[in-house]
């Protein structure tokens, strides 16, 4: 199936300037995809890091489309920094409003990796009436990894409020990423922000983390869930409480032994079993 892949930017309604990808399958007699997949990238990176995913999707006929969050990639605002979660949280609701205009009886999904996985959760909390699954990839439920000591957790609220762009905390790409050729590839992206996150971004990040945990139980909807078992930034205990405590009927969580963060650039399969559990919806 040929794709029409373009790239596109929309003005947000905080101001923000966001670059957007869209990856549509071409139909014959203007038939219409099956799905819409949102995708929903992690901290530091930016929409394109799915390009190969995406085209594996739109080759199944969905209609799969992201932007870069703001502050991150080629969207506009201070790299890694965000004042409130759900900034990122309205610009996603706008984006799937504005695509589910065009296409109202499609069924449409959301992606999630790491940080994008907190945004889907809190997506789904509040538009449950648009969306129809969510993947889960390595979700931040549970930000111990970054911070496993208490006194560690209350410095980055002080710095928050006191100077709250500062940069803070340094991720290492090998703690992310476990096969080389792709840490190599990580490293030469120019799109993705190999600095510290800014205490901001932590500290909204850590109350987007809290919500989750006190709302899981409102969560209904379908959602295939994502963990490699020795994932160091996500903590895979996050993943577990939330597939036992939300309320789903139709819910899977599958675990990968050994697998790291950036669980869909390993040799482990799950890139299909996602598209194979949207497929089957």
């Amino acid at each position: 199936m040929n794709i029409d892949v373009k790239d596109d930017f929309i003005q947000s309604r905080h101001g923000h300037k966001l670059f957007c990808k869209y990856w549509k399958p071409v139909q014959k007699n203007e038939e219409k995809p099956k799905h819409l997949v949102f995708i929903a990238h992690g901290a530091s990176e930016h929409c394109q890091t799915f390009d190969e995913i995406a085209i594996k999707l739109a080759q199944n006929n969905n209609f799969v489309f992201a932007h870069d969050h703001a502050g991150h990639g080629k969207s506009e605002g201070q790299r890694v920094y965000i004042e409130d979660f759900n900034i990122f949280v309205d610009d996603i609701i706008d984006h799937i409003e504005k695509i589910k205009k065009e296409y109202s009886d499609i069924p449409c999904f959301i992606i999630g990796y790491s940080m994008g996985g907190s945004m889907t959760i809190l997506t789904a909390l509040r538009i449950p009436q648009l969306i129809s699954g969510i993947v889960l990839i390595a979700p931040a439920i549970i930000l111990t990894n970054f911070a496993p000591i208490l006194t560690v957790m209350l410095w980055y609220q002080l710095v928050s409020v006191v100077y709250p762009r500062a940069h803070v905390v340094y991720i290492n790409v090998e703690d992310i990423v476990k096969d080389k050729g792709e840490i190599e590839k990580y490293k030469k992206d120019d799109l993705i922000w190999t600095g510290k996150l800014t205490a901001g971004l932590m500290k909204c990040s850590m109350k987007a983390c809290g919500e989750i945990n006190s709302r899981m139980k409102e969560v209904k909807i379908a959602f295939l869930l994502m963990h490699g078992t020795s994932d160091k930034i996500c903590s895979i205990e996050g993943s577990q409480m939330f597939f036992e405590t939300a309320s789903s009927e139709d819910k899977t969580f599958k675990k990968y032994e050994d697998g790291y963060h950036q669980l869909f650039t390993e040799p482990n399969g799950a890139v299909d079993d996602f598209i194979e559990w949207i497929n089957k919806r």
